[in-house]
């Protein structure tokens, strides 16, 4: 794992046609990853064609003063080792090593206090495709869900099995969401801000209340997540009256 230099808010692109990892966007691959005093630069290339690695997660930290350039590494790595773990079960995961590109102070300031995480691969040879292509299927990990991914029961040790939407299951991948804060706000408060944020996200995807039949649920970080600085909530949509047997969530 490597935390790279502080991000500047430019996007900016090199003579040598390698762009600013702040240009890029999750899903992005990449060859000859570069980490300058400026921040960290590569080579996009389609994920279709041997590459070296990929952007594979973005995450807002936290909504707080600027806490110091040692803190904003380290809350990034958090967060991206955090996003990014689902990707040890690739078939090329012992081989992936973590770069973090933390927001600088400019930035932050400025408001973009997202953090990029981008997965190098250190194997023989190059990556023959996006990573999400390599995963075993059949279960995933929390943070590598996408909305209408349908869940069996949720799982207690952050993996997930997922099933046909057509099949009787307990959930539905509605999203994330991001809590801001510094100081964990207690149990109570934290269960109503994530209830309200994943509500939020909900009438988004709706385009206003969700359909009658469906409740929104969540699962988020306790007290020892906060602490480690996670902040991520998975809102999720069960049955009101039992379980679903088809796809609910509009993607």
């Amino acid at each position: 794992m490597t935390v790279g230099p502080l991000s500047s808010s430019g996007p900016g692109v090199r003579a040598d046609g390698r762009v600013a990892v702040t240009a890029m966007r999750p899903g992005d691959c990449f060859s000859e990853l570069v980490e300058t005093p400026d921040g960290m630069f590569a080579k996009p290339l389609p994920c279709t064609t041997p590459h070296q690695g990929e952007l594979s997660a973005s995450t807002e930290l936290s909504d707080v003063p600027y806490p110091g350039e040692r803190q904003a590494r380290d809350r990034a790595w958090t967060a991206c080792r955090e996003r990014t773990e689902f990707l040890e079960r690739s078939r090329y995961g012992k081989d992936l090593e973590l770069h973090v590109a933390p927001p600088g102070e400019d930035a932050w300031k400025n408001g973009d206090r997202t953090a990029r995480c981008l997965m190098r691969y250190t194997g023989s040879g190059l990556l023959p495709a996006a990573l999400d292509k390599t995963m075993e299927t059949r279960t995933r990990y929390t943070s590598e869900l996408s909305p209408g991914d349908c869940i069996k029961e949720w799982g207690e040790y952050d993996d997930q099995p997922l099933v046909p939407c057509t099949e009787e299951h307990e959930y539905e991948m509605l999203g994330f969401y991001t809590l801001h804060g510094g100081e964990y706000p207690g149990d109570e408060k934290l269960e109503q801000k994530a209830r309200d944020g994943c509500g939020d996200l909900a009438r988004e995807v709706w385009g206003g209340d969700p359909p009658s039949g469906i409740d929104i649920e969540f699962a988020g970080p306790g007290r020892d997540g906060w602490e480690q600085q996670m902040r991520t909530v998975v809102c999720l949509v069960t049955g009101r009256d039992g379980p679903l047997r088809r796809s609910v969530v509009p993607h």
